[in-house]
């Protein structure tokens, strides 16, 4: 009888597509053991508001007791001509396989970070570690834009009206729908939120599109996973062109006064998995072939 019963749960378990997952098996992309960045896995990428950022440094570095990791690091500054608005902009590596990605996981130890914002601006200064894809489009996809893309993102971040402790930093996923070639308005979809990790520990991040389910699947370190719906069209190609990433995204509330606001991020990441079938994908080259139009390829996709 026992036998009976646990067979009749495991199948509803089964047919509810909530509790039990039949995902492609993961295989390892990259862990940065060798001493530059693989160009054959990664194209890099700085998309930001000239002239407020300062530093990017994108660089596989040999930490003293981590080993060979890839360090992502980005500084922004305020602009000084108004409190409205904000200065956003990332350092990234994207994925030159995108197409074929489906499912993520990387490894990820934020070094530091700073987020300060503006009193007189009631944007927060965002400090964001991320792994991210824009994976389909609602409607009718044009090439090298962003418009009506749906990107899935799940982040470490940090924002200046937070409440929590100094060394705390949020982990979330969300997705967004965006409305414009670059990504820069975007309607909200869904947002969960993964709890809370301390600068300087560990978190494996990992992020799933299961189409046959219309949801997004999200999960920290082994924590239970967590599904992010949505019942918006998914049956065409995004038009963002090298469309998964990895990457620091900055948001810098402009402000007239002092002390002027500034964000940056520092981080570690290795142990890069992606779904086995991506690594049959085509390597494209043509943002290289074409590069003046890399801003809207790369689309901003802020999130919330």
């Amino acid at each position: 009888m026992k036998r009976i019963l646990g067979c009749a749960v495991l199948c509803l378990l089964l047919l509810s597509g909530t509790a039990l997952q039949a995902a492609e098996p993961l295989v390892l992309y990259d862990n940065f053991k060798a001493n530059l960045i693989n160009p054959s896995k990664w194209f890099g990428v700085e998309k930001f508001d000239a002239p407020f950022f300062r530093e990017n440094l994108r660089r596989v570095e040999q930490h003293s007791t981590l080993g060979n990791q890839l360090r992502l690091m980005s500084r922004a500054y305020a602009g000084m001509g108004s409190d409205s608005g904000d200065e956003k902009g990332g350092n990234r590596l994207v994925f030159t396989r995108p197409d074929g990605i489906k499912a993520m996981k990387a490894t990820f130890w934020v070094n530091g970070y700073t987020s300060k914002g503006c009193a007189g601006n009631s944007v927060p200064a965002n400090a964001r570690a991320r792994l991210s894809g824009f994976f389909f489009n609602t409607g009718t996809p044009t090439q090298w834009s962003s418009q009506h893309d749906v990107m899935a993102q799940i982040f470490i971040q940090r924002k200046s009206d937070s409440k929590d402790a100094p060394d705390t930093l949020r982990v979330v996923g969300t997705i967004v729908e965006c409305q414009d070639d670059n990504c820069d308005t975007f309607t909200p979809l869904d947002t969960r939120q993964l709890g809370t990790i301390k600068v300087g520990s560990k978190v494996t991040l990992y992020i799933e599109w299961d189409k046959a389910n219309k949801r997004f699947i999200f999960q920290r370190d082994t924590k239970p996973q967590v599904f992010s719906t949505y019942t918006v069209s998914d049956s065409s190609a995004p038009g963002t062109v090298f469309n998964k990433r990895i990457d620091v995204q900055l948001n810098v509330p402009n402000c007239t006064s002092s002390p002027r606001p500034t964000a940056h991020m520092d981080v570690y990441v290795d142990d890069v998995y992606v779904n086995q079938s991506a690594l049959s994908a085509p390597v494209s080259l043509a943002l290289e072939e074409d590069a003046l139009r890399a801003n809207v390829c790369m689309g901003d996709g802020n999130g919330p």
